[in-house]
């Protein structure tokens, strides 16, 4: 009796660690986070937006997600855009084999999100480099400051680490402008008519705020009467929480956000929504 007791017990320490060995392994596959590796942002100016006081906005975003994910959102505030028009809206995966199902713009409270579900998902457990293009027309933000200078503001605030942020603000020759006519704040770097700015986000609170003011063209005097506000465009990375192979979207919005030229936002925070 003793002795089957004492070659029972071997077994059960044997069974109870096969079982936490399966826990753990169904833990560590159902464990999801995800940083961005690389952010490329472009806003054109060209003759083909200024009727409607629009800009081209192309995003290129390279995800690592660690787990299982199936979808991406992108939030823009009602206080920086008026309309995206869903036809405009193109949104494509350019990592092999994976392909784009679905793109619409929801309307939340405080934003028009651009949620694109690609397929397949992401497998559990390993990390998956996955690039995502986004191009899209933003309606109603170019406007002017007190001083009679147009202005043109984005505002970056990412829900994860950022490696390389790369962001240009690209103006089109029919604007008449040089580098002369271009001046850059947040450290940017102007290049004929193109402005750059280079960034990285070690921490889900870092903002970046870069923006570019030049002499007031005829074809955007009309776009916003003269106002110390200048309205912001958002470029925001939305943080995207998949639970094993469900993916459950957390989108980051942003309350209305508005700067006066030369100073900081203060009243953009996080929202986040499931």
């Amino acid at each position: 009796m003793q002795l089957g007791t004492a070659l029972m017990a071997p077994r059960s320490v044997l069974v109870l660690l096969f079982i936490t060995l399966i826990l753990l392994v169904l833990e560590l596959e159902a464990q999801t986070d995800y940083t961005i590796t690389s952010f490329s942002s472009e806003v054109s100016f060209g003759t083909e937006t200024l009727y409607s006081c629009s800009v081209h906005v192309v995003e290129n975003v390279e995800y690592a997600f660690h787990g299982s994910y199936s979808t991406v959102s992108r939030a823009v505030p009602y206080g920086v855009a008026d309309d995206i028009p869903s036809s405009l809206v193109k949104v494509e995966v350019l990592t092999p084999n994976y392909n784009v199902s679905s793109t619409s713009i929801d309307p939340k409270k405080f934003s028009f999100d651009i949620v694109s579900t690609f397929y397949p998902a992401t497998p559990s457990g390993v990390t998956t480099t996955i690039k995502i293009r986004r191009s899209y027309i933003a309606k109603g933000p170019v406007t002017r400051d007190d001083k009679q200078h147009n202005v043109v503001t984005y505002y970056y605030k990412e829900a994860c680490d950022v490696s390389n942020l790369n962001v240009s603000f690209v103006f089109d020759s029919s604007l008449n402008l040089n580098s002369n006519n271009l001046t850059a704040m947040s450290g940017g770097l102007v290049y004929g008519t193109t402005v750059m700015f280079y960034k990285s986000f070690s921490s889900s609170n870092d903002e970046f705020i870069p923006y570019v003011t030049f002499p007031i063209r005829s074809q955007f005097s009309s776009c916003a009467a003269p106002t110390t506000l200048v309205a912001l465009i958002l470029v925001i990375v939305a943080c995207v929480l998949a639970v094993v192979t469900t993916a459950v979207i957390i989108n980051v919005a942003y309350i209305k956000i508005f700067l006066k030229v030369g100073e900081k936002a203060s009243e953009g925070r996080n929202l986040l929504e499931h």
